[in-house]
């Protein structure tokens, strides 16, 4: 399973590829774990 999660610049800056993941489910007391394997940079700056 693949899993997209948007983050906070400053939060993803603190993860690493390899780290372990758990993800809590929404209206589920299910979680499911896993490793990090990619990290990209979606932050865009727009000038005026």
């Amino acid at each position: 399973m693949v899993l997209s999660i948007n983050f906070n610049a400053d939060d993803a800056e603190k993860m690493y590829v390899g780290e372990t993941a758990t993800v809590s489910l929404s209206n589920s007391f299910s979680k499911i774990s896993g490793t990090v394997s990619y990290i990209t940079s979606g932050t865009t700056y727009t000038e005026y």
